[in-house]
């Protein structure tokens, strides 16, 4: 084993060599490693980037192996050095996001995952096409049974808005595709990202803690945190004041959000016929739910910033103790009514006596 290689890195090009219908000499594999461990975007673990390659090719599903063989090589491309000295960062980050949600769907006793009805995993950047024609209208990073996944190396309310609710875009938003009939039996969807922008988790803490929907919460063990809506639940949110507000923030610097450019980033994600629209999808796709099932909004992250961790574990804190004032005071009101009914018996009890 050469020196600069690690005990994974090795695990990793005999992985490589012999994975897929691609096959790659160790030379190659080997430089490819160097060009992704000189990766300088922030946030970028090389050596965490490798477990998850080496888990995925060792996952013994051919679809997902394929899928890992083909991440690793589009990486280490886009790490090359151009001429002017940039890497395809955008390139690196979105790959590295879609590994890190199939890494998690492939592991599902993670907790991200393993309290969501997903079903069998049918295909990796599921492509939609319009009609008969070959012409691509959407695509799924992940498609499964019960569920269809948007992976992001940082989650962003912009991104959420535009892209799966289809507020403030061009492009054909999620729940415009999940509205038709193919799509019907979809239960699940999951919008997942490696780490946080900073306003994606705090506002759907802001949220739960204000309408107590203590039971959505979810702290993994590895320290990700996620928030299941039901799609009621999830319009209320994307539509809430405040969430609207940390979108804002998201674009502009606080000293602007209470002046006028922060009204006119509003009023752009909230223009009548886009907001018109996206209410028609949701309302479509709830009125395809059969009674007595329902539909979940997932948001996700592996990596939340303490301050959100702090927050989460307060708000759980918070439930943990209002819980524990019902079960008193239900058991109060369960030891009254005992009281009572045994009063009552020994009454009936004396009364049978004294007539005897």
């Amino acid at each position: 084993m050469p020196e600069f290689l690690n005990e994974t890195e090795d695990a990793l090009i005999k992985a490589l060599a012999s994975a897929g219908r691609t096959r790659l000499s160790q030379n190659k594999i080997e430089r490819y490693l160097v060009r992704i461990k000189n990766i300088k975007g922030s946030n970028f673990e090389h050596k965490i980037f490798f477990k998850k390659i080496l888990a995925l090719i060792n996952s013994s599903k051919p679809l997902i192996e394929e899928f890992a063989v083909k991440s690793f090589i589009t990486v280490a491309e886009a790490a090359v050095w151009k001429r002017k000295g940039f890497q395809n960062i955008s390139k690196i980050y979105g790959i590295s996001s879609e590994v890190s949600g199939i890494y998690e769907l492939a592991n599902r006793r993670n907790a991200y995952f393993k309290n969501i009805r997903i079903g069998k995993i049918k295909a990796i950047n599921a492509t939609v096409k319009e009609g008969d024609t070959q012409i691509i209208i959407k695509e799924f990073d992940a498609l499964s049974e019960n569920a269809v996944f948007e992976f992001k190396f940082y989650l962003s309310l912009k991104k959420l808005y535009e892209q799966v609710v289809g507020l403030r875009g061009r492009r054909i938003s999620h729940f415009k595709i999940l509205s038709l009939p193919e799509f019907s039996h979809i239960r699940n969807l999951v919008y997942f990202g490696e780490n946080d922008s900073g306003h994606v988790i705090k506002a759907a803490l802001d949220f739960v803690q204000k309408d107590s929907l203590f039971d959505c919460i979810t702290i993994g063990s590895a320290g990700s945190i996620s928030i299941k809506f039901k799609i009621k639940e999830f319009e209320s949110f994307i539509f809430d004041k405040a969430t609207l507000e940390h979108a804002c923030a998201e674009e502009v610097s606080p000293r602007y959000v209470r002046k006028k450019i922060y009204r006119r980033i509003r009023r752009g994600f909230l223009s009548n016929k886009q907001a018109k629209n996206a209410r028609k999808h949701l309302f479509k796709k709830i009125t395809q739910i059969p009674e007595g099932e329902h539909f979940d909004v997932i948001i996700g992250v592996s990596n939340p910033s303490a301050k959100d961790m702090i927050f989460a574990k307060k708000i759980l804190d918070e439930r943990a103790k209002n819980a524990g004032i019902d079960m008193a005071a239900s058991a109060k009101i369960e030891t009254l009514a005992a009281t009572k009914q045994l009063k009552k018996a020994v009454k009936i009890n004396s009364e049978i006596l004294s007539a005897a």
